[in-house]
């Protein structure tokens, strides 16, 4: 099971992340990219990135968010689709459902 999800709220715990302003940058998660372990959070590790011209985008050089490493961040707390999704697998186990600043009790209790 995947612990962090789109759209959850984590905090950079530990790296050399470039744009780091603080101890711990927290950011919401935009992109989660499971085959290298990757999440891209915003505001964090901010690349510059050469934008070929489109109809769209005028091109240039523009900043987005590098990847961090799962084993990098913790979570802050739960999207809405990854916390109906929790309470839904809890329901079907008999557990009781969780809000979303409940993210230090864990799922088996």
């Amino acid at each position: 099971m995947r612990r962090i999800w789109k759209g959850d709220k984590v905090a950079v715990i530990s790296g050399a992340i470039q744009g780091m302003d603080d101890e711990h940058s927290v950011g919401t998660v935009l992109h989660v990219d499971t085959a290298k372990s990757l999440v891209f959070v915003e505001g964090v590790n901010l690349r510059k990135v050469a934008q070929r011209r489109s109809a769209t985008l005028p091109g240039g050089i523009v900043e987005k968010e590098g990847g961090v490493h799962t084993s990098n961040v913790e979570l802050v707390s739960y999207s809405d689709n990854h916390l109906k999704d929790i309470n839904r697998k809890r329901e079907r186990l008999g557990l009781s459902k969780i809000g979303a600043d409940d993210v230090d009790e864990g799922f088996g209790e």
